[in-house]
């Protein structure tokens, strides 16, 4: 898996938010996903940090699975170079296809 590019800017203080509490039924699915992860090399355990961003846990479709994402809003999103993306005009797009149903 390649993973995304991000440039940081250097210039921001670093942000260590407090952990939030887990509700009472995602006590024992969320340690246990965690484990796993870290066992199949996805993350890594870090004792010291000076960044931290909080983790956002979402049930998958069976119901007990938990999805485990990071919650950047209040950390590293403020922080990050904005990329500017353009994209083609409709005019234009519509012009190249000639017609033709795709």
């Amino acid at each position: 898996m390649k993973a995304a590019t991000v440039n940081l800017e250097v210039n921001g203080d670093p942000v260590f938010l407090k952990r939030r509490v887990l509700p009472y039924g995602q006590r024992e699915g969320v340690p246990k996903a965690l484990q796993k992860m870290e066992q199949d090399g996805v993350i890594s355990k870090d004792e010291s940090s000076a960044w931290e961003a909080l983790i956002v846990v979402a049930m998958k479709s069976d119901g007990r699975t938990p999805r485990i994402c990071r919650d950047y809003r209040l950390t590293l999103s403020h922080r990050l170079r904005r990329c500017a993306a353009s994209t083609m005009e409709s005019e234009i797009s519509m012009k190249d296809s000639k017609g033709q149903v795709t």
